[in-house]
């Protein structure tokens, strides 16, 4: 048995086995190409099967540039995908994956004498027809999401998911169970018109998608400027809805509408790889800060399979206050407002309303103190502020 069949099958192998490294060497060069030009074609020619009518927002990340990926058909995927694709990921028709997803089928041996050796071994991932993967989901080697289910933003899948389930936490466990059966919500007002009233909706409508458009090209300009570029904050103003002064938002940034439904404060300041899902208004107050690879989303989709099989999207707006600080990785759901002051602790996933002057952490993020005069006292730990106030 060779390298190849042994990385692929399970069985334990060196990653480092020099005919690996030329192998994946060309395929990695259409994964950079591909994140140059967001040109959709090019991962037809990358993955193992990429279906008809899928789109995937770069940046991509994997380790062979999705040779062992199959992709099926109508398969929607948000910006910042990282695959560890040593062996095959199998992703069925019309499944939804959000923004900064990690699927990995590479694991290492417990034993220290054999990971002294540099063994790993990989295991194949399925995601089944229909399912939705929320932002920052991690999934884990060996694992199957059964169709239909739901994984909620944040989670790490250690274990199968059964079909037609929620499951959300770290570790990822069923939380509810969803019946199947045929319906359709009734719609009226024009598609574009439901997308900002908090109303289900199709994001595929020609005249919202040729609208997105516009505004995608000017972040793709922003994301390419060089660095310190005089023209950053000329362009922030073009592209939000609201941007006030001395704001800065390191790129890239990944927005669906380049910001154009998102309102900054003065003196917002966000550091790398920021994610707007800002399909409605998204309100950020003067003077917050925003850790790197913080995603906050206004965009839901129903529980209710029928529904999700006609692509329906509901979005609610998001509200964050003034001289707030979110940290590394927050993920921020739609219909949330954060109020002044507060502090959300790194790898939080805020699924409810957070008062005024509180630290809040945890999946799901809750209210740990208020912040109090120790904070004013003492910056970090036992650091006192030695400040001049």
């Amino acid at each position: 048995m060779d390298v190849f069949d042994r990385m692929q099958n399970g069985h334990l192998y060196k990653p480092e086995d020099p005919n690996l490294g030329i192998s994946n060497t060309k395929q990695l060069k259409k994964q950079r190409l591909f994140n140059q030009t967001a040109d959709q074609t090019i991962l037809k020619r990358m993955f193992a099967a990429f279906g008809d009518g899928s789109q995937l927002r770069p940046p991509l990340s994997s380790v062979w540039g999705g040779q062992f990926v199959e992709v099926g058909q109508d398969v929607k995927i948000g910006p910042g995908l990282t695959l560890v694709d040593d062996a095959p990921i199998i992703i069925g028709d019309r499944v939804q994956i959000g923004a900064s997803v990690t699927i990995s089928v590479a694991g290492h041996p417990v034993d220290p004498a054999l990971r002294r050796c540099r063994l790993a071994f990989n295991l194949a991932v399925h995601l089944e027809d229909d399912c939705v993967i929320g932002d920052q989901v991690i999934i884990l080697p060996g694992v199957t999401i059964g169709k239909g289910a739901i994984i909620e933003a944040g989670s790490i899948v250690t274990k199968d998911v059964p079909a037609h389930v929620v499951a959300a936490g770290n570790p990822c466990r069923v939380i509810q169970q969803v019946q199947v059966e045929k319906g359709e919500p009734k719609m009226a007002k024009s598609e574009f018109e439901k997308m900002r009233d908090g109303s289900l909706y199709l994001p595929e409508d020609p005249a919202i998608l040729a609208e997105q458009q516009i505004h995608m090209k000017l972040q793709y300009q922003y994301n390419n400027l060089e660095p310190g570029d005089p023209q950053q904050a000329a362009m922030l103003k073009k592209m939000f809805a609201e941007c006030g002064e001395e704001c800065y938002v390191e790129p890239p940034l990944h927005a669906n509408w380049g910001g154009f439904h998102t309102h900054l404060g003065d003196r917002v300041y966000a550091n790398f790889n920021l994610t707007l899902v800002d399909d409605a208004d998204i309100y950020i107050g003067d003077d917050t800060m925003i850790g790197p690879n913080v995603n906050i989303s206004t965009a839901g989709h129903p529980i209710w399979p029928a529904y999700r099989l006609k692509k329906y999207q509901h979005n609610q707006q998001v509200h964050i206050g003034k001289n707030c600080w979110l940290g590394a990785n927050v993920t921020v759901l739609p219909g949330v407002t954060i109020g002044d002051n507060t502090v959300v602790g790194a790898g939080s996933v805020v699924t409810k309303d957070l008062p005024a002057n509180v630290v809040a952490v945890g999946n799901p993020c809750r209210v740990l103190r208020e912040i109090n005069d120790h904070d004013r006292q003492y910056y970090y730990k036992d650091r006192r502020v030695d400040l001049d106030e």
